[in-house]
């Protein structure tokens, strides 16, 4: 009877052992998706753009992050849904600007008439496509990290569509 306990004991030992070591690996937790918030803070975000596996430069002491990828400059801010009222931060925006090429007002137009997410609009001889997702009232995690994957698989396709009209 003490064998088997002891048994079982080295083999808790060795599983809790992997185990903590796996945590260990991650200097940063990662997010629980089913986690509801409604606010965008530093430790979230970090989290998010960990588990995400994206490359981004955090802005020093704002829960807000700018990447490259495609050609493309991708920007990830946290917004107070009213300015003039700082709390906390309860929306994201995304953006992601490239060479504008030649685009013509209408097909901006058109496409922001036919488009049911983000908009497209022209800046300093850019494009730029934006989507907000408003966290108030609460959203998960996971929905969250959808909104993000989703923007750049739909600025990528916009881009392409844009290019292909130039």
């Amino acid at each position: 009877m003490q064998n088997i306990m002891r048994q079982i004991l080295v083999i808790a030992c060795l599983i809790f052992a992997l185990m903590g070591s796996s945590f260990a690996a991650s200097s940063i937790p990662a997010v629980q998706d089913s986690k509801i918030v409604s606010a965008s803070d530093i430790p979230l975000m970090v989290g998010i753009m960990k588990d995400l596996r994206i490359e981004a430069e955090q802005v020093e002491g704002e829960p807000d992050f700018s990447w490259t990828q495609n050609d493309m400059d991708l920007t990830l801010t946290s917004l107070w849904s009213n300015p003039e009222a700082e709390g906390p931060y309860d929306e994201i925006m995304l953006s992601a600007r490239w060479a504008a090429g030649d685009v013509s007002e209408e097909s901006l137009s058109n496409w922001n008439a036919a488009s049911r997410w983000g908009r497209l609009y022209l800046a300093e001889g850019e494009l730029v496509f934006e989507s907000d997702l408003h966290l108030m009232g609460g959203v998960t995690v996971k929905s969250i990290k959808g909104f993000i994957t989703r923007f750049m698989e739909r600025a990528e396709a916009t881009r392409e569509e844009m290019e292909a009209q130039g």
